[in-house]
């Protein structure tokens, strides 16, 4: 149950962030502004609505990231569970082949018994 809402929250999040880096205003610059290019001037001025869109960006992508661990741990332990279950299961099965087994011998062993009986008694 929990590891389902973790996966609609973080499907969700991956839509918000899909959506908040389309909405985002290119630079236009590319690389070059970032390492000293002729449009460097712009890569510090004010700029509200850019600076909203950059800070929601990161907490986004902050919270996805926490929710993708969340889900890859809650996934290991949900597996490593089962494999638990599946070993029990397993073992509780080889214990009830090894039961039946042993009760058809006996039941053979015992009809043998039985007809062994009258055939010693004909014999007297």
């Amino acid at each position: 149950m929990l590891i389902t809402l973790l996966k609609i929250i973080h499907i969700i999040l991956a839509i918000l962030i899909i959506l908040i880096v389309l909405v985002q205003e290119g630079s236009g610059q590319g690389l070059g502004s970032g390492f000293g290019g002729a449009a460097s001037d712009k890569l510090f001025s004010s700029s509200g609505g850019k600076n909203f869109l950059t800070r929601a960006t990161a907490v986004l992508i902050t919270l996805f990231v926490i929710t993708s661990i969340g889900i890859s741990k809650m996934s290991s332990s949900k597996s490593s569970e089962k494999s638990q279950l599946k070993e029990s299961l397993q073992e509780e099965k080889k214990m009830e082949k090894t039961m039946e087994e042993t009760k058809e011998k006996s039941q053979k062993s015992s009809a043998e018994d039985e007809t062994s009986q009258p055939e010693d008694k004909q014999a007297e």
